[in-house]
Parts: structure tokens; sequence; C-alpha cells
């Protein structure tokens, strides 16, 4: 038979079948190799595992498949001034926010975050505390201590127990980030705003720990959109990356890009607004409404939706 019928579209009359009219030859047939034909990769390697994904392995029978294991990432914040919440707040303190920010970015990118606690700025803490999470992770991830203040050591003492092998960027926020490695460890050296923290991972920490887990080099993608707010850039000659997000006009019905009003880079409550990023290239000197801007959301470095 090369036709199928739904029983409850027929007829049935005196032991006979009455066929409705307008039924089409090869309806409800699914031939062999619809799906995936013979020698097909269901699943490529180098992407995440995703539900559907999942799904098209168990069709084929396989009760598993070869993936890479979850990579280790020590995550450590810095700063004699660095509490925990529910710690008692005390003169001077700042609670730490990075570790939160980062290692919930870090889980839903399926890594294994190890919490490397908070660093003393003391030459020889700074050191004991590289050494330790050389030894228990992938990559190690630091925030703070990245500037060039008497009491920053990390480039210095990734300098000595390693390689630095870039560090400061021409970018706002975010210009003191540091790429290096402790032996096989990678290093990713971030600011210590939160914001600049925040930012700097996922438009440089984001793709590279990506491929050291296993997936194919991937950037969050941009898409152009227009533009719902003036800007007039200060300095010229670095990228910068302001806090938005998508609304429709009311008058036009269009889908423009906002920005948040506020820029510092220690604003937690711009991430908290933001459902992406706007990026401003080096030889942008301003943006107008109605001009065509870059925005990066969020969501496309595993960042949930509002």
């Amino acid at each position: 038979a090369d036709t199928c019928l739904m029983q409850e579209d027929l007829m049935f009359e005196g032991g006979k079948v009455r066929i409705p009219p307008g039924a089409s030859q090869g309806i409800n047939v699914r031939p062999a190799g619809e799906d995936q034909k013979r020698g097909q990769p269901v699943a490529r390697a180098g992407r995440r595992l995703r539900a559907p994904e999942l799904a098209a392995i168990a069709s084929t029978g396989a009760a598993g498949a070869r993936v890479f294991r979850r990579l280790k990432v020590a995550l450590l914040s810095s700063g004699d001034e660095i509490i925990r919440p529910g710690e008692a707040w005390r003169e001077g303190a700042i609670y730490d926010a990075n570790h939160y920010i980062l290692a919930a970015t870090l889980a839903g990118m399926g890594a294994e975050v190890i919490d490397g606690g908070i660093v003393a700025d003391d030459r020889q803490a700074v050191q004991r505390a590289y050494e330790r999470a050389a030894d228990q992770a992938d990559v190690i991830v630091t925030s703070a201590g990245a500037s060039e203040g008497r009491a920053d050591y990390m480039a210095e003492t990734v300098r000595e127990m390693g390689r630095l092998h870039a560090w400061k960027l021409a970018i706002k926020p975010g210009k003191p980030i540091a790429f290096g490695q402790i032996g096989d460890t990678v290093f990713l050296g971030l600011p210590g705003n939160p914001v600049a923290a925040f930012v700097t991972f996922l438009i440089y920490g984001w793709p590279m720990i990506n491929r050291l887990a296993g997936h194919e080099w991937a950037e969050a993608p941009r898409y152009e959109l227009e533009a719902g707010f003036s800007f007039t850039r200060r300095k010229q000659g670095r990228r910068e990356f302001l806090r938005g997000w998508l609304e429709r006009e009311e008058e036009t019905g269009r889908m423009v890009v906002r920005r948040y009003p506020l820029s510092g880079s220690g604003l937690i409550s711009s991430a908290v607004a933001a459902t992406g990023l706007v990026e401003v290239t080096e030889d942008l000197q301003r943006i107008r409404p109605g001009d065509m801007v870059r925005f990066i959301p969020f969501a496309e470095c595993g960042v949930g939706y509002k």
C-alpha cells in the first residue's frame, strides 16, 4: 500500500468501506529514511546536547553517546573588602556579587563550578589560591586584582607561575581583562566591578570556555536592529558594550533597542534591566534614533529570558 487513511475519515456501509473524496495518494505514509538518511549523523560533534538532540539519539535505539566530560572551572573572588552574603557587614565591605553572577552563568553552560572562595590582597595568598585552583580545575576564572594597584597581584603572579598571554583590552567596561595559563590550566582574569566582569565574561570567556568544553568555536551572534536611543561617545578608539533591551514602539509597532540610561560598570541594576548588550565599535562616534546597531541577546550566551 502507498496510502493510509485515518479511520475517523472513513464510512462503513454493509461491510464495505467508502473512501472520502479528495483523498490523495501517499498521504499519512512515512517513507524509510524520511527523517534520517542512512549514514547521516543525528547529532553533530561539537554541539551541545539539547532536548532535540537527545530525542534524535534516542530514536535510533542507542542507549548512550560519547561526550566530553563537564569542564571544571575554579571561580575565585579577590579583595580584602569582599565578603559573602550572609556575613555581617562591616565598614568598607562589599558583598560578593561577582561569584553569583559568574557561577550562575557557568552553570548554565554546563560547567562544574569549584568555589575557590575569596582571596586576600596578599601575594602569598594569591599564589597559594592559584596553585590550589590549578590542581583542581581545567580553567581558573578570577574577578578583581587585575588592575595595577598596589594590592593587585594577579598579573605578576600568573607571569611567575605560568604565562600571561594578554592583559588589558581597549574595551568598556572591562579594560583590565587577562588571559594566561598555569601549567595546563587556562586562566581568565576578569575586572572587579560586577557588570564589567559579567560583560567581559560573555564576550570573551563564554566562547573560550565553550571551546574548551568541546564545542565548536562560536561567538555570540550580533543582530542588526534599529536603535531607539541616542548615544555620543566620549572617548574614541575603544569598543563599548551598553546594556539594553528590545521594546516595541507603540506608534510604529517596530521593535527597537533601548539603552539603560546609566553606564557605570558597578551598576548591577543595568544588568538586571537588560536582556542583552549593544556593541559600539571603535570607529562609531554616535548613535541616533533610527540608526542600526548590533544587539547581543543574553539568551544567546545561555543567560535565560526574563
